[in-house]
């Protein structure tokens, strides 16, 4: 089993936001999912295909590569959440 060394990223508050995980480990991840047989194992109760899994692990390994990501600091992913808050109750005209 593919042991995971997780770093807890905490905002001010000391609320987790994110979590790293070191650069070898993910690789070992992206294996998994490549491997369809393991897929099926991890995702019996899962909606997701195997097909899926691959094109959204593509689509973020070449966001990656292309530099198409924001890197956020715990007062920039607060800004983030805050808009997104605000912009949905916008949308259903609640206002706060």
């Amino acid at each position: 089993m593919l042991e995971i060394h997780q770093h807890y990223v905490l905002d001010d508050t000391g609320t987790p936001i994110a979590i790293q995980i070191p650069i070898a480990q993910f690789e070992a991840l992206l294996k998994l999912v490549s491997d369809p047989n393991q897929v099926r194992l991890l995702s019996e109760d899962a909606s997701w295909t195997v097909e899926e899994l691959r094109q959204a692990t593509a689509i973020g390994m070449r966001a990656l590569e292309d530099e198409q990501y924001v890197d956020y600091d715990a007062d920039g992913l607060q800004d983030l959440f805050d808009g997104i808050k605000q912009s949905g109750r916008s949308q259903r005209g609640i206002e706060g």
